[in-house]
């Protein structure tokens, strides 16, 4: 065999087995499919209630380590009970914000308990408003704005939020292009 055509069989047999994989992926038979969802939902049935009193433990450790004034240590605590359930991380980031940013700029966001934001103008605007969702990335809570390529990272912090608004590209090495602060709307003014 000459050396164009064993080279043209290598390259054709490699790309052959990258799309192999994924065609047997896409026609898992029904059973399997009906298998692993009857095995997750097992699997969280029996979890559930272990997450649950580890959860309570922890809540009980952060009160007691924020009475005695260890604020660093409840912190420690609030982010392990993220990372077991992040959902209780978006719970925090609820209501309504009116978020004004260095270069003068204010926006309301409307965030709900799942972490779906909406960014307007103005209570009025909201139906026009940007949408995204917050999402956990490089340990930040991200707010990823495809359609202007912006992102920002959230963070819930006394009296309200503070966020850092990143072009797509600098983020998370480099510093934020501008930072904004939130206000609950029934304390903004």
């Amino acid at each position: 065999m000459n050396r164009p055509k064993h080279l043209l069989l290598l390259l054709i047999s490699g790309v052959a087995c990258l799309y192999i994989p994924q065609a047997l992926a896409q026609e898992e038979p029904a059973d399997l499919v009906k298998a692993r969802a009857a095995y997750q939902r097992e699997i969280e049935a029996l979890t559930r209630p272990v997450n649950d009193r580890y959860l309570r433990g922890l809540d009980q450790m952060k009160r007691i380590l924020g009475g005695k004034g260890d604020i660093h240590g409840a912190l420690a605590v609030q982010k392990e009970i993220e990372r077991v359930d992040p959902a209780v991380a978006l719970k925090a980031f609820a209501g309504k914000w009116k978020v004004t940013y260095t270069n003068g700029e204010t926006w309301l966001f409307l965030i709900d308990a799942t972490g779906n934001v909406v960014k307007a103008a103005d209570e009025s605007q909201k139906s026009q408003g940007r949408k995204a969702k917050i999402t956990l990335q490089n340990g930040d809570h991200i707010i990823d704005w495809r359609a202007d390529d912006r992102i920002e990272r959230i963070v819930v912090v006394p009296g309200g939020l503070q966020i850092e608004h990143f072009n797509r590209g600098s983020y998370p090495q480099g510093p934020p292009g501008l930072k904004g602060t939130g206000v609950p709307v029934s304390a903004a003014r």
